[in-house]
């Protein structure tokens, strides 16, 4: 059994002799700590011949909510379903909850994912008691409701039917520009897609005529030939005109914490 981040993941795919590596003897791979791309779980299987299941969590719920697990199912883009004794919903700014849509995952260019969308929020006893001496931080995110405390975990998502949920982006990370909501996530699962791109992240940056607008950092894969450009008209051509990275920037490697979790701020900041 393997368990990583997406990062080390990705890292296995983009080695150049990764295809005569033998990995025949793993069976089962877990995922957490952020979302993995579609793309790089695909071909992970492909190469390897081993399914890798994603889950959900904070550092303040213990830390996992959520899983696919081999036993009641996958469903590739999604968390999975909640552990026994937890409880999830997705709320709108009014605390109201937003009905699950009839199967997921949707095709982000077919419906308005404000429509469906709302703030994770996780109840259960693997929920921390809250933070230590920082009152006004346990208000902020504690909700009570329904004879229970909810915990807001800032994560924008939706669920289906089947109790399966679905991350679309942090909340924080959510680009406006000239009033579209644009969900970072979205535009890097196509950019994982492109066959020059070894990694890649999206942040806003300002912009004087939009309040906002769509940056793209990006890790060529060695000896590609590829453009700034050819990556922006690959974008436009496969999202919505607004969704589209205006400026990309082509880095050496993405700033990440020690658990591989992109430091979009130090993005922002350059």
């Amino acid at each position: 059994m393997m368990h990583g981040v997406p990062a080390m993941y990705n890292d296995m795919i983009n080695q150049p002799d990764a295809a005569e590596r033998d990995l025949s003897s793993l069976r089962l791979c877990g995922v957490g700590g952020s979302g993995i791309p579609v793309e790089v779980l695909r071909r992970f299987e492909e190469l390897f011949d081993a399914k890798i299941y994603e889950g959900y969590g904070l550092t303040e719920t213990s830390p996992v909510t959520h899983f696919n697990t081999p036993g009641k199912g996958r469903r590739v883009g999604s968390i999975g379903k909640t552990l026994p004794g937890v409880s999830a919903m997705i709320v709108d700014h009014d605390f109201e909850q937003v009905p699950p849509v009839d199967e997921g995952p949707v095709d982000e260019e077919d419906v308005d994912l404000d429509d469906i969308t709302g703030e994770v929020v996780v109840s259960g006893p693997n929920v921390m008691q809250g933070y230590h001496d920082r009152p006004d931080a346990n208000e902020e995110v504690f909700t009570e409701w329904d004879g229970k405390r909810w915990f807001h975990t800032g994560d924008i998502g939706y669920h289906d039917a089947d109790g399966y949920f679905y991350i679309v982006d942090r909340e924080k990370h959510m680009i406006n520009t000239a009033g579209y909501n644009v969900y970072p996530r979205e535009v890097e699962e196509l950019l994982f897609e492109h066959e020059a791109v070894a990694d890649a992240a999206v942040v806003g940056i300002p912009d004087d005529r939009r309040g906002e607008t769509v940056k793209a950092f990006v890790v060529p894969k060695p000896g590609t030939d590829v453009t700034p450009e050819a990556i922006k008209q690959f974008c436009l051509d496969n999202l919505a005109e607004y969704k589209h990275p205006r400026e990309v920037e082509f880095v050496e490697e993405l700033p990440r914490t020690t658990t591989g979790k992109v430091q979009k701020f130090e993005l922002r900041g350059e």
